[in-house]
């Protein structure tokens, strides 16, 4: 199975729901929210300076492949990362990055 239904979102949810934050459009958090029959805390970000504000915060990056996981790698942040197992252009050879296949258990702060 690859895709959203691959990745442990139901593990995430039930473990740290309270502690996550939702990064994207407002769309996005809507669907996701249905999707999984779950309530996350949304923030739109005014800028990508707003953005890696909060991702410097956090103690984990869990996401999809895009621009805010970039930027999580780029700072060193512990990093989750959903991706399409067939294609290895999502992974990255370092200690601070997983993807699916590997346990969240440490994420405490989500974005998409």
């Amino acid at each position: 199975t690859t895709g959203p239904e691959s990745f442990p979102w139901a593990t995430l949810l039930t473990r740290h729901a309270q502690d996550m934050l939702f990064v994207g459009l407002q769309s996005e958090w809507e669907a996701f929210q249905k999707q999984f029959n779950c309530r996350v805390e949304f923030k739109l970000v005014a800028d990508f300076l707003e953005l890696a504000g909060l991702i410097a915060a956090s103690k984990c990056f869990v996401g999809n492949q895009s621009f805010p996981l970039s930027l999580a790698i780029a700072m060193g942040k512990t990093v989750r990362c959903e991706a399409y197992p067939p294609s290895p252009d999502c992974r990255f050879n370092r200690d601070s990055y997983s993807d699916q296949l590997l346990d969240p258990r440490n994420c405490h702060l989500f974005f998409v």
